[in-house]
């Protein structure tokens, strides 16, 4: 009954929040509703929410309102959406998300369960084009290894490492791992490597 009464009451309030964070179009509404929507949290939810009400919060609320930044770099938006996601990543979604890693970190027994949720949106965020999201994103998912990474089960960590091998992956040069020999230069066989070393032994 108590989970039903939380459901109830604190959960469209919640969504009203987030939906004036990700959609109103005026900075100041946008960043009072982001203030008091982490205040509420931080204040009331820590202690009365259920692990059941804090997946629903989390699922339903906090990461749907930042999902838009996976797509901040989508080539097929128009001019218009891109001067308004510019400016909306700018003024309101990197302190959203600041606010959403802080919330993890400092309440991880009752939220380590959405680790890799969090995780998959902090890799979208570091791999975007936008040098400040891609910071960002980089110093929140540090702030979340340093703080809460000693509470890792195993599972955690093979999630963790999933998604450094994803990141590497992402921003590795590959094209220019490519070497190509010149014709002037060939490519090392068998009777070099047999060659080298007679020839240290011979120096010793």
């Amino acid at each position: 009954q108590t989970r039903e009464v939380t459901i109830k009451y604190w959960f469209p309030v919640l969504t009203g929040l987030s939906g004036l964070v990700s959609g109103d179009s005026r900075i100041a509404t946008r960043n009072a509703a982001l203030k008091l929507l982490f205040d509420t949290l931080h204040n009331h939810g820590i202690k009365i929410y259920s692990k059941h009400v804090w997946g629903l919060i989390m699922r339903g609320v906090l990461l749907p309102m930042l999902d838009d930044v996976r797509y901040i770099d989508n080539e097929n938006t128009n001019v218009i959406e891109k001067e308004k996601n510019f400016t909306w990543l700018h003024t309101t979604c990197i302190l959203a998300l600041q606010l959403l890693v802080k919330l993890f970190c400092s309440n991880f027994s009752k939220l380590g369960f959405v680790l890799k949720e969090l995780l998959s949106l902090l890799t979208s965020c570091i791999i975007q084009k936008s040098e400040n999201l891609s910071e960002v994103g980089f110093v929140c998912l540090s702030d979340l290894i340093n703080q809460t990474g000693d509470k890792f089960d195993s599972v955690m960590w093979e999630l963790l490492c999933q998604c450094l091998s994803k990141l590497f992956y992402s921003s590795f040069p590959f094209s220019f791992g490519e070497f190509k020999f010149e014709k002037n230069i060939r490519k090392p066989n068998k009777n070099d490597k047999e060659n080298n070393k007679e020839n240290n032994k011979e120096k010793e």
